[in-house]
Parts: C-alpha cells; sequence; structure tokens
C-alpha cells in the first residue's frame, strides 16, 4: 500500500514537472533530423550547436538548429548560439552593430494617374521588405534575414523601425520615411537600388511591347467585325469569301507578329532579371562590403523579390535629398 501511494505520488509530481519544462536544462544531446533532401546529425553542447548540413559549415546556423531551438525552447540555456569552429572563421557573421541610431529622411513618388490601392499596396510592401532586408544584411544578421525571408515575421519590420513621417494629399503622392539609416552604408544602397531599379529602360520597352500587343488585339477585333457584316448578306458571296481568305491570311501575319512580341518580350525579361541582379549586386557592395563572393550570391538573392516588385510599380520615383516643404502639404 505504501509502495502504491509513493508511486502515486512520483506519477503525480511526474505530471506537474511536465507543466514546468522550465526546470529542464539540457547540457547535451545529438538528434536525427529529417531535412526537405537530405538527413543531418544536430547536436548540442554546452550552449554550442552543431549540424552536419553543408549550410551549417558555411554560416554557423541553419534551419535544423533554429527548428530544435524553437522545440526545446526554455530547456535550453539562455540564449544558445551557433559554434563557428576555427576552419568557419572567415564566414563568420559580424558582429550586430551596436551604434547611435541614425535617422535620416527618405521620400519616395508616386505618379500614377490615377493612383490605385492596388499598385500603392505593392510599392509599400516591396519597399518595406526591401528595407529590413537590407537593415538585417548591414548588422550582419544573416540568420534572421534568412528567417524573415521565409516567414515575413513582423517583428523584424517593427525592429528595422520605418515609418511614414510625412504624405502629400495631392498627386503626385509624396512618401517621406524616415529610416534607421546607420550604418550610413544602408541609406545608400536602399537610394541606389531604388533609383536603378525605377529608372530601368527595360520599363519603357515593356510598356510599348505592351501597347504594340492592345494595338495587335484591336485589329484582331476588327477583322472579326468586317467579316461579320459581309456574311449578313447573302447578295455579298463573294465578297465574304474574299473577306474571309483575306482575314486568314491578315490572321497568319498577326500571329506571326505575336510570337515575334512573344520571343521581344522573354529577351526583355532576361535582361531586366540580369540588370536587376547587378543593382543588387551594387547594392551588397554597400551592405556587405567585406563579405566573400559566395555569401553576397547568397545574400543578394534574398533582395531580388522585392526589387522585381518595385520594378513592375507604376510611377515610382525616389527624390534624394528630402526637400523642405509648407505645413500645408502634408497631411496632418
Amino acid at each position: 500500500m505504501s509502495m502504491n501511494s509513493s508511486m502515486i505520488s512520483e506519477i503525480a509530481k511526474a505530471k506537474r514537472y511536465a507543466e514546468e519544462p522550465e526546470r529542464i536544462q539540457f547540457t547535451r544531446f545529438e538528434a536525427t533530423f529529417r531535412g526537405e533532401r537530405d538527413i543531418h546529425t544536430t547536436s548540442y553542447d554546452n550552449g554550442v550547436w552543431h549540424c552536419t548540413c553543408s549550410f551549417f559549415h558555411n554560416w554557423g546556423d541553419c534551419s535544423h538548429t533554429m527548428a530544435m531551438q524553437r522545440v526545446l525552447g526554455v530547456t535550453l540555456s539562455a540564449a544558445p548560439r551557433p559554434n563557428i569552429s576555427a576552419n568557419q572563421k572567415q564566414q563568420k557573421e559580424p558582429e550586430r552593430i551596436s551604434a547611435p541610431i541614425n535617422i535620416q529622411d527618405l521620400r519616395i513618388r508616386i505618379t500614377e494617374m490615377p493612383l490605385t490601392p492596388q499598385n500603392l499596396s505593392t510599392i509599400v510592401t516591396s519597399l518595406t521588405e526591401l528595407y529590413t532586408k537590407c537593415w538585417l544584411i548591414v548588422r550582419g544578421r544573416f540568420a534572421d534575414l534568412i528567417e524573415y525571408t521565409q516567414s515575413h515575421d513582423r517583428r523584424f519590420v517593427e525592429e528595422a523601425n520605418m515609418v511614414i513621417s510625412k504624405m502629400t494629399q495631392n498627386s503626385p503622392l509624396n512618401i517621406d520615411l524616415k529610416l534607421d539609416a546607420s550604418p550610413q552604408g544602408l541609406i545608400h544602397a536602399l537610394g541606389e537600388g531604388i533609383d536603378a531599379i525605377t529608372q530601368a529602360p527595360y520599363r519603357v520597352a515593356s510598356m510599348a511591347l505592351d501597347n504594340q500587343t492592345k494595338e495587335l488585339e484591336n485589329k484582331l477585333k476588327e477583322l472579326e467585325t468586317q467579316s461579320v457584316l459581309a456574311d449578313q448578306s447573302q447578295a455579298r458571296a463573294i465578297a465574304a469569301q474574299k473577306a474571309e481568305l483575306d482575314k486568314e491570311a491578315a490572321l497568319l501575319e498577326l500571329e506571326k507578329q505575336r510570337l515575334e512580341l512573344m520571343a521581344r518580350r522573354m529577351e526583355i525579361e532576361k535582361m531586366r532579371i540580369d540588370y536587376v541582379l547587378e543593382i543588387a549586386g551594387n547594392m551588397m557592395n554597400f551592405l556587405h562590403p567585406q563579405g566573400d563572393a559566395e555569401t553576397k550570391t547568397l545574400l543578394l538573392q534574398t533582395l531580388m523579390p522585392n526589387l522585381l516588385q518595385l520594378g513592375d510599380a507604376k510611377g515610382l520615383e525616389l527624390v534624394l535629398p528630402v526637400p523642405l516643404t509648407r505645413p500645408s502639404e502634408s497631411i496632418q
């Protein structure tokens, strides 16, 4: 009876302990982690993480170790960070910058007439994500950059702290943004990216192709209308037959032109992507000038989607430096 009472007491205590995981502190362990493409061994030893995946070898952190930290939570010692071995020191993440915050203004202008909510939303969202990624890169927070790129966690946006300080109420729409521009490379990189992407010559070429496509569509509609009118009268049978032959010949010619336009569009899209890659590379020279080529390539790939989105936006311009405005121009 006494043994049963003791066991019942132990079971009750075990249940209580299980609800208080902070009582447990792992010192070391090794686990098998099944990733998307391979199985890795992840280990932990007195606050030091290690993983057999190649990403951890290059960066000192990876999705497997970060996932383990999330799963184990308070059972690990405070702020466990990955260990960078001696052969990884050349690729070690820079330490977080703790310099005083330098707030600087940046103005963008949207000249689209009329301004649509969809275009405004695209510009603001893309610019916010681009700035947040640049802010993380310039501080060497590469693991956080990867997490933000995958999850779009708003806590990184809030930490980067870009705010709209002023907006004009008339078109064109001017938006003044206050940025944490320390160190100075951040504002230079962001300005370089926005200015280059909005001045891209391929935007003009793409618009020209759009206009030509619309012209072809209008011609097709005209031919279809002519064919219908010709078929309405039996007395015009011969004319209708000739019109049908002419229409088929014209359709073949238009289809040929359409295919040529598609080929040209694909060529321009390739040139556009190459151009955006060049822009991202130039930005990386400001954001992470000391990084090796492989690291810079990995980082600039995170900026590509937002630069391409800004390139698709309508009427976006960069205004630097921010000019002085009268109080009556801004929304109170």
